[in-house]
């Protein structure tokens, strides 16, 4: 049976990103007015999203032509911030925690699609937050 280093992959970027940051990361669908996070003020305290993606085909070929068994594995950030400043300094720090990081069972991070500070509105228009996306991806191997 074929397996994937998925969850020592895993593991090594979550201790990773989580472990650079005074802001807390939760494993959480992409937020939004209603289910931003919110301290017991009700204010919005800067925070990090995190998601996994489905990993997708590695395109590795060797000299020869024989495929690898190479994937990537995309994870998917929103910094989360009622002030766009903050949200900015935030993101650029996880581009800096990111980029280059080495997986113990994976291979090196490289970055994806993101990088916009977008606007978080109340129904009435008013902004709730920022919020800056940005993706990541690191390959994975598949195991026989």
């Amino acid at each position: 049976m074929a397996t994937f280093n998925l969850p020592a992959t895993q593991d090594a970027l979550e201790a990773h990103f989580k472990s650079s940051f005074i802001q807390p990361f939760h494993e959480t669908a992409i937020p939004t007015p209603e289910t931003v996070k919110r301290n017991a003020a009700g204010r919005i305290d800067p925070y990090i999203t995190f998601q996994y993606g489905d990993v997708t085909d590695g395109y590795s070929e060797t000299f020869g032509g024989a495929e690898t068994g190479d994937f990537f594995l995309p994870v998917y950030f929103q910094v989360v911030s009622p002030e766009a400043s903050i949200s900015r300094k935030l993101y650029n720090k996880l581009l800096e925690t990111m980029l280059g990081f080495k997986t113990p069972h994976g291979g090196q991070v490289r970055k994806g699609v993101g990088g916009a500070s977008l606007p978080m509105a109340n129904d009435d228009g008013t902004i709730l937050a920022y919020v800056n996306p940005s993706s990541f991806k690191v390959k994975v191997q598949l195991f026989s």
